[in-house]
């Protein structure tokens, strides 16, 4: 599939508000590179940048719900994995990508896990060389490998949102949630987790109230740098935490890139309220905006695609973001936060 650009046209519009005491710049009509034209999927699942290759996934198929992409290309090279309750197939697949070129596919429901090592056989193919194991995962919604013998496993209702499992046994928990006394954690504290092998971050990130934290992996320790929000939002009424019809939610979709934390979430400023008549997966409810904050937390600049975006992912060796767009069908596209950062 070739590669196509897509550059909205128009003077870019630079609007500069008052955030927090300091003044973030917005940017409007950002423009964006057109890796891959169409995605063939209902809703388009997890997506990592791996190496050379995008990898996402389509929760709907039960054939191939893996897919390989070249970055470079937009070409799709390979799909991969079933669904069902065979010895190698999967009922509930958790994907992660986080140290190169091993891809990582885990069942959240039964002792599966296959470790895919990509191998480039041509131009346009590659093999996907699976080495089946198995580890316990259940009770947890994501997991990553950390090192060959060591996985981080997330779980938003025990004592602690992160179990290191070495060896496939639980070795210890680590981190804190933002709230404590809350017995509604299933609820409260799912969101995402995105790691950055290559500086050793890992972010956690709420859906239902903003809250970041940002933490240091380094020699099998996971350390606290910096978290943000976690305040407001909610209330904790005999032990549910109910948040506010009002708030402002957390982000839909968080990403790493070499030096940014990327957050995904409808900027009502520019983008206004979501249409009260919206209903399923209406485009119209989709954000259209882009957080990005610096190694520090500080948001430097909001960028706005004037398209809806549905997910995203970066590159942990550089500042390229790549997204999942609606335009008008799903699409992935790059854009590259090094020169938007610096308008």
């Amino acid at each position: 599939m070739k590669k196509s650009v897509c550059f909205l046209f128009g003077m870019v519009l630079l609007v500069v508000v008052a955030c927090s005491g300091d003044q973030v710049k917005r940017v409007s009509n950002v423009p964006y590179e057109t890796v891959v034209g169409g995605l063939y999927t209902r809703m388009p699942g997890e997506m990592y940048c791996a190496g050379d290759y995008l990898v996402w996934t389509d929760p709907f198929s039960t054939e191939g719900f893996l897919h390989v992409v070249d970055r470079h290309t937009g070409c799709e090279l390979a799909a991969w994995g079933r669904i069902g309750g065979g010895p190698e197939e999967f009922n509930t697949p958790s994907v992660s990508y986080t140290r190169s070129p091993y891809i990582q596919v885990y069942d959240l429901n039964k002792p599966l896990c296959a470790t895919l090592q990509v191998e480039r056989c041509a131009t346009d193919s590659v093999n996907l060389i699976a080495r089946w194991s198995q580890v316990d995962l259940q009770g947890y919604l994501s997991c990553l490998q950390l090192e060959n013998d060591l996985m981080l496993a997330f779980s938003p209702e025990g004592m602690r949102p992160f179990a290191l499992i070495e060896d496939g046994k639980k070795k210890d928990e680590s981190s804190e949630f933002p709230v404590e006394g809350v017995a509604n954690g299933f609820e409260a504290f799912q969101g995402k987790v995105a790691y950055n092998a290559s500086r050793g971050r890992l972010l956690y990130s709420l859906y239902t109230f903003p809250y970041m934290a940002l933490y240091n992996y380094q020699d099998r320790q996971l350390d606290l740098l910096h978290q943000t929000g976690g305040k407001e939002g909610y209330t904790v009424k005999n032990g549910q935490l109910l948040t506010d019809a009002d708030a402002r939610r957390g982000f839909q979709d968080v990403a790493l890139t070499k030096d940014y934390v990327v957050g995904l979430q409808r900027d009502e400023a520019v983008e206004g309220k979501v249409p009260a008549n919206v209903q399923g997966r209406d485009p119209k409810a989709l954000p259209h905006s882009l957080f990005v904050y610096d190694d520090n937390l500080k948001l430097v600049v909001v960028l706005n695609l004037d398209v809806p975006i549905v997910r995203l992912c970066g590159d942990g060796d550089t500042n390229e973001l790549y997204a999942v767009v609606v335009n008008p069908e799903y699409s992935i596209v790059k854009i590259n936060l090094e020169s938007k950062v610096s308008l």
